[in-house]
């Protein structure tokens, strides 16, 4: 059986620094045997959170919008890379919006393995750190999953810049070790 790895892009570019890294990633994922998915978050109808409750009363969401399509393929994934830029030190607002809509599925999420690719322009390393504990308070609310690895593309501004380094190296030999993990039930 082969692993079924979710590639989430969290840009508006389909073709920036992040996209590139998570185009990488899965082309080395599918080297490896794995079957992709890619699902652009710039494409989806996603409302806002209004922290209305309605989900911990009911189990699902007040509003119907993609939001329930992307966790349904998050819920049929065995690995999950999020990539996103990092805009002022976080991630994007498009990921942030389905982080914050996964509160009615945070107990059906379980067991997967989640990967991270940030582009950011900053030359500093640090410059991903508050998106990388943001995407770790997101993995805490779920069921045994488990951060898996991350790739820091700095120096990464302008659409070409991921290219200039080893940063797609990076993704696409972390897609390979993603691909082929035995681990799948």
């Amino acid at each position: 059986m082969k692993k079924k790895i979710l590639g989430i892009s969290a840009s508006f570019r389909r073709n920036g620094n992040s996209a590139q890294m998570l185009q990488a990633f899965l082309k080395g994922a599918e080297a490896a045997g794995a079957q992709t998915e890619t699902i652009y978050l710039a494409d989806c109808n996603m409302h806002y959170c209004t922290g209305c409750w309605h989900c911990k009363e009911t189990g699902s969401c007040v509003f119907n919008d993609d939001i329930h399509m992307i966790a349904e393929k998050i819920m049929a994934a065995d690995a999950i890379v999020l990539a996103s830029p990092i805009y002022f030190y976080a991630i994007s607002g498009q990921l942030k919006t389905m982080i914050d809509r996964m509160d009615a599925y945070y107990q059906k999420i379980e067991n997967k393995d989640f990967y991270e690719l940030f582009a950011c322009a900053d030359s500093d390393q640090a410059c991903v750190d508050t998106a990388v504990l943001e995407i770790r308070g997101f993995i805490s609310c779920l069921k045994n999953c488990h951060e898996m690895g991350i790739v820091r593309g700095t120096d990464a501004c302008e659409v070409s810049d991921i290219q200039k380094g080893a940063h797609l190296n990076e993704a696409y030999l972390m897609g390979t070790s993603a691909g082929r993990r035995s681990d799948v039930q």
